[in-house]
């Protein structure tokens, strides 16, 4: 084996691992090209082609190991006597093609080959000059296909006969090609016609060629190509709004078909805007929808995008963002409550639904305003009143998720106005502290009085603590409690505070 693949080998599986030595199908692989000293392996060491006439493929050929082209997978390949190889065994024994374009990639040219260096003049196909062998010891192969010596017809310089020597090498496991031209001599029809050099795709739309002005005459040139993975582009998100059943947010997208997904990656807006970072990762196996559990809706409003994992290990660009919407609450004149929210981000829509209702759970459609309007007084509200924004996609969305619900629209969080606005309360007889709090609550009294009971709920309104108030300080311990906001009310019937006072606090 060569010192010089040795070494490429050796700095390949200790750099990238060997999870990345490896042929994956179905990749975005484009190809880098680079001038290499020449290295040949002997160029007629090997089995002969089997060619049946001038200018004619050769039969399918094992290569002798699989070899990843173009993110497929070969084992054999058809070889042109006019100096190219193609993976299409479907061209095997048939006429080579010989009227090539200028230039790769070009659907024109022969398709999933790799040019050698084009030549319309052939060999004659009873010399037994072109050479096939797989050498060297798995996973570390070697397929050599050898233009040992081959006749050039017509080719003349100073009227003499010339011969072609050149061959191209294909590496298991790394999926390099090389190719070694000792030389590649000027002929009657390359006056007229542009020799081609480079690797070309099965559909002919991505190409790679040598880099410069690559002299056809130059003897003893080494050029080799090397696969790499692009980032493919990015699946969309469909949809993010606040999940009814945990009070997170919950961010959608469609499973894509014929993309080779491993893992989607989510990432949010951090403090920094425009800044992104991963908050999860989840399998392709696994379903479409993803809950923030680190949210908080009642706060703030929170940016999303989603990126994938391909089967390369190459991670995808990251997609478009996707926002949600945040209502707050405050008292308007007499009984009424201003709404005002921010825009959701992400799709086209032409309206805001406002949904209210006498407990999270009872909302029903209020009224309908333009996506250019981000407020609304309600005049007339009932005594207990919850409120939330909704946006309907008007694409729906289908994701692979467990939960039966309605994917076609997002909503805000729910906001309780007579608890809303109130981060905490003191006065001369009781004050409860700190706000934001971590681990307990306390609640401080002038003065106790009979029956006073102090009550918490979630923001779905379910009860997750009450005890009674029997001592000027009170201490409240929730450090198992989920984050998140939370409501409480403190009832008496004494003269120290009213008959009920109600707040909100924040569980860090």
């Amino acid at each position: 084996m060569k010192k010089i693949y040795i070494l490429f080998v050796l700095l390949n599986v200790l750099v990238m691992g060997p999870a990345n030595a490896q042929s994956y199908p179905f990749c975005n692989i484009q190809y880098t090209v680079d001038t290499i000293p020449f290295n040949p392996d002997p160029f007629n060491m090997g089995t002969n082609v089997s060619l049946t006439g001038q200018d004619t493929n050769s039969a399918i050929t094992p290569i002798g190991f699989t070899f990843n082209f173009y993110g497929n997978n070969y084992s054999s390949l058809v070889v042109s006597p006019l100096g190219y190889v193609t993976f299409d065994t479907a061209q095997a024994n048939h006429l080579s093609a010989y009227n090539i374009a200028t230039g790769l990639p070009n659907p024109q040219n022969p398709r999933n080959s790799i040019f050698l260096c084009w030549h319309y003049d052939g060999m004659t196909f009873f010399n037994n000059t072109i050479k096939y062998n797989t050498t060297g010891v798995a996973p570390y192969r070697r397929c050599v296909i050898s233009y040992d010596s081959v006749k050039i017809f017509s080719a003349h310089y100073y009227d003499s006969v010339w011969y072609a020597t050149a061959e191209i090498i294909l590496y298991e496991t790394t999926n390099i090609i090389e190719t070694h031209t000792r030389f590649m001599p000027y002929s009657y029809y390359t006056q007229f016609l542009t020799m081609c050099f480079g690797v070309q795709n099965e559909a002919g739309t991505s190409g790679t060629v040598p880099s410069g002005s690559l002299q056809i005459f130059t003897p003893n040139r080494g050029i080799r190509y090397s696969p790499y993975t692009t980032p493919m582009a990015s699946i969309p998100i469909c949809m993010v709004g606040v999940d009814s059943a945990t009070n997170k947010n919950l961010v959608i997208w469609n499973q894509p078909i014929g993309i080779p997904v491993d893992s989607f990656i989510i990432y949010k807006e951090t403090s920094q805007a425009g800044v992104y970072a991963q908050i999860g990762a989840q399998p392709r196996s696994a379903f479409s929808t993803f809950i923030d559990m680190g949210s908080n809706p009642a706060v703030q409003a929170n940016r999303y995008k989603l990126g994938f994992r391909d089967s390369c290990g190459t991670v995808a660009l990251q997609s478009a963002n996707h926002k949600t919407v945040h209502l707050t609450v405050n008292a308007g004149m007499g009984n009424s409550w201003n709404l005002l929210w921010d825009a959701y981000e992400g799709f086209t829509f032409s309206s805001y639904n406002i949904y209210r209702g006498t407990s999270p759970s009872n909302m029903t459609l209020l009224t309908t305003i333009a996506n250019n309007l981000f407020s609304y007084t309600d005049l007339t509200p009932p005594s207990t009143v919850y409120y939330a924004i909704e946006v309907v996609n008007p694409g729906g969305c289908n994701p692979s998720a467990r939960m039966a619900n309605n994917f076609s629209s997002s909503r805000s969080n729910i906001v309780n106005p007579i608890t809303t606005g109130i981060a905490s309360i003191s006065n001369s007889n009781i004050s409860i502290y700190p706000n934001p709090a971590s681990a307990t609550l306390n609640i401080h009294q002038s003065f106790t009085a009979p029956n006073e009971q102090v009550i918490i709920t979630d923001i779905l309104g379910h009860e997750v603590y009450k005890a009674p108030l029997t001592a000027i300080d009170n201490t409240i311990e929730f450090t198992k409690w989920s984050s998140g906001v939370y409501f409480y009310e403190v009832k008496g019937s004494g003269l120290q505070i009213p008959t009920s006072i109600r707040g909100k606090f924040i569980k860090l």
